[in-house]
């Protein structure tokens, strides 16, 4: 389930890293925008074969 409000949230926050430049911040908000569209939405198998 998509949080919108922590989806508008973070898309501000990535607003704000572009127009600074600021690779830091632009990750963080990344990784909140992860959490607010609930990704992952899968799990990979990681075990070998």
């Amino acid at each position: 389930m998509i949080d919108h409000y922590k989806l508008q949230v973070a898309q501000g926050e990535l607003a704000i890293a572009a127009c600074l430049g600021d690779g830091e911040l632009w990750e963080r908000a990344m990784k909140k925008l992860s959490i607010a569209i609930g990704l992952p939405w899968y799990r990979r198998n990681t075990t070998t074969h």
